[in-house]
């Protein structure tokens, strides 16, 4: 198992949240959190903030929700911690534009400490693996893991959210003299120049306001997930109980058991009157296998013990070598012409395979359609690893879709792209007759 414990945690939040986790609030880490408060949203052409870039796998974490669609945020000024309110229904949000980010409805946790680190959650529509992440308030900066900068990791149509979102993951330094107050985010695509600004989606808040918040006493230990964790890697521990506060800490009656980063409290959960809290650590390779006990500890010295809490199981085996791509060439191929589809003319409200024609396609090949209402539903293949001349994916285009020409982009894994402005037409579904082919 790699030893990077943000692939790990990645890795682990990952496979949980793919199934089980909708029915179990005691692992569950998207649908844990407290439904997000709405922030303003609006797309933008440009900004001054500090951005970092960077890809890979889906991990939702987090503590509290963020914004949605295009309604009020809070306002400033005030010494209350963000409050949850109601999720904006994904079908109410504007329909997928390939490449185009026309919504960010979420970020979690909503408030950050001064002078704190924390993953910062972002969820929107269309971020693409070159996004880029700016913040308006010049002392929100990238963290870093053991003197090496993180990028940002993108996950695109989470399965937490049925395929609906893209997510984005940010590793935050919050500087001990960050102003006070909401804070702008803006995400952008590097390749298309598109981005949105999401007024307000975050906070600052002080030292002070966080002591404040949660119960004096703690009341009770309740689970903690996942409960094996193997030796000699590292994990995101879920602890749930009642009774705790922003500051409590998690001791664990192992000595050798490390803590990667400080503790993320979760007040509210999906279960009423549960509190939650994530603490991401590390087992070394000599740790003996067997039952470990978790004690939660309130600021005012507080605590409770959970005995047998999860276990450490033995070692992990040495993954498998890897195998080698399907497409060697993958990224030393640059894309030098995108020539039409086949059909030529789609349909308003239809959903269907196509076949595009040019040179130069690798393996990983993305697709963007220019205008509303047509998406690209499916990843682009090669016929075969051997052919560069056709891709082969589905597209749906929407009822109201806009008629006449389409333009069709194509971004090669190395980062190359070419476009053909009149790749395909859109008609209407009353138009007769078979949609036509490119080929004579």
């Amino acid at each position: 198992m790699p030893r990077d414990p943000r692939a790990l945690i990645t890795l682990l939040l990952a496979f949980s949240v793919s199934g089980c986790l909708r029915k179990s609030p005691v692992i569950c880490v998207d649908e844990a959190e407290p439904a997000p408060s709405t922030q303003a949203g609006a797309q933008t052409t440009g900004g001054s903030e500090a951005g970092v870039t960077g890809g890979g796998t889906e991990m939702e974490a987090g503590s509290q929700g963020g914004g949605a669609g295009a309604q009020e945020g809070p306002s400033g000024g005030s010494s209350a911690l963000p409050e949850a309110g109601e999720w904006a229904p994904y079908e109410e949000l504007p329909p997928r534009q390939a490449g185009i980010i026309n919504a960010i409805t979420k970020a979690s946790p909503a408030w950050v400490e001064q002078g704190s680190e924390v993953n910062l959650w972002v969820e929107g529509r269309e971020f693409l693996t070159d996004a880029e992440l700016r913040f308006s308030n010049p002392d929100l900066l990238p963290a870093d893991l053991g003197g090496v900068v993180e990028g940002v990791e993108v996950i695109s149509r989470t399965a937490s959210s049925d395929g609906e979102m893209d997510g984005l993951i940010y590793y935050l330094r919050v500087l001990p003299t960050a102003p006070l107050g909401p804070v702008d985010v803006t995400v952008q695509n590097v390749s298309t120049g598109s981005q949105y600004s999401a007024p307000g989606l975050i906070t600052v808040v002080s030292a002070e306001e966080i002591t404040e918040q949660g119960a004096d006493d703690v009341i009770a230990v309740t689970g903690a997930s996942p409960s094996i964790v193997p030796i000699g890697s590292s994990a995101t521990m879920w602890i749930t109980g009642q009774g705790f506060n922003r500051r409590s800490t998690i001791l664990y009656s192992r000595p050798g058991i490390q803590l990667l980063r400080p503790t993320e409290t979760v007040l509210e959960t999906m279960n009423e009157g549960e509190n939650g809290i994530y603490s991401s650590i590390t087992i070394p390779d000599n740790e003996p296998a067997g039952p470990v006990n978790v004690t939660v500890l309130n600021p005012n010295g507080s605590s409770v013990t959970r005995l047998n809490a999860f276990e450490l199981g033995s070692a992990t085996p040495a993954p498998p070598s890897p195998e080698p791509p399907a497409c060697p060439d993958d990224l030393e191929l640059s894309v030098t012409r995108v020539g039409q589809l086949t059909p030529l003319e789609l349909r308003r409200g239809e959903e269907r395979m196509v076949e595009l024609e040019g040179e130069g396609f690798s393996c990983r090949a993305e697709v963007l359609i220019s205008g509303d209402g047509v998406e690209v539903t499916s990843t682009a293949q090669r016929s075969s690893p051997a052919d560069d001349s056709t891709l082969s994916f589905t597209v749906r285009v929407a009822e109201g879709a806009t008629l006449g020409p389409r333009g069709l982009t194509v971004v090669n894994a190395n980062g190359s792209d070419q476009s053909n402005p009149l790749a395909f037409t859109v008609i209407g579904a009353e138009d007769g007759g078979e949609p036509s082919s490119s080929c004579p």
